[in-house]
């Protein structure tokens, strides 16, 4: 370049970085909104798992030859969980799929499941850990979901034996037995339980391919080999997922067939109905 060019003209464009507990939130937007005001219905839960003490164990990708939407309709409804994923079933309860399978509140209220989240809360509290749930109520430019709840009974993490795996996490004294959940968009999901955790995100990358990717996150100081059996952990949402891209493929089949015709949603897609209430409201706000 010529010697009077002047470099700090000539650059990338900016983005906005925020690193909360070791992730990092990128925001393009020329004016992002707060991010204390966005985080703050998530925070406590993303800190008690102690995420910023922690490290990438495996990291995988699941190419998924769907539409996001199809991709995300698959991860946000567990009413497909009983028949497709056995191994999910085995960790976690049948009245725990029902009402919280796929999130906060996504499916019809469970009277049994809610009695052993009361008697799991009276337990936890007295351990001084950490309880409670978060989900949206009014429309506003997040999704944001995040709970604590317990594990099948006898399961003290998402292994095949359910026994504990490696250093337990964050805040925790002890197992509590619990798992948890947090959304901080529809294409990022933190999946805790008390000694690692599974952390999903969803990349659009064209309207009939979506890359899937996992992380599986431990203890910084917990040893492969040592402390945890990779396999172990990875066990459970490794089938999963690759379980729901064959279906997830399988649908986007069906959906470019000329015999394709929409369907209701079922009373156990509540998450569904509205996560796709809150993007279409989306998509007409901004072409208004």
């Amino acid at each position: 370049m010529e010697k009077n060019f002047d470099k700090t003209q000539w650059h990338l464009h900016e983005c906005n970085i925020k690193i909360f507990e070791g992730l990092i939130f990128i925001n393009l937007s020329e004016q992002p909104n707060n991010f204390n005001e966005f985080i703050a219905p998530t925070k406590k839960f993303i800190e008690f798992h102690g995420l910023a003490d922690a490290k990438i164990a495996h990291r995988q990708y699941y190419p998924t030859y769907g539409n996001w939407k199809l991709t995300l309709d698959n991860f946000h409804e567990c009413y497909h969980c009983q028949p497709s994923h056995p191994e999910y079933c085995q960790v976690h309860d049948k009245e725990y799929i029902i009402a919280y399978g796929a999130g906060s509140n996504t499916g019809p209220a469970s009277e049994k499941f809610d009695k052993v989240l009361s008697e799991w809360n009276e337990k936890v509290n007295k351990m001084g850990h950490l309880t409670g749930e978060y989900s949206e109520t009014e429309f506003n430019d997040y999704s944001r979901s995040a709970e604590r709840t317990p594990l099948k009974e006898g399961m003290f993490t998402e292994t095949k034996s359910g026994q504990p795996i490696s250093k337990l996490m964050g805040k925790f004294k002890d197992y509590d037995c619990g798992y948890t959940s947090v959304g901080t968009s529809p294409f990022n999901s933190l999946l805790m339980c008390n000694d690692f955790a599974t952390l999903f995100t969803f990349i659009p990358v064209s309207p009939l391919y979506t890359q899937v990717e996992l992380m599986w996150l431990v203890h910084k100081d917990a040893e492969e080999g040592k402390d945890y059996n990779l396999d172990e952990m990875k066990w459970m949402w490794d089938v999963t997922t690759i379980a729901d891209k064959r279906i997830i493929e399988d649908n986007q089949k069906g959906v470019l067939s000329e015999k394709y015709v929409p369907g209701p949603l079922s009373e156990m897609e509540k998450g569904l109905e509205k996560f796709k209430s809150w993007y279409l409201r989306h998509l007409e706000n901004s072409i208004n």
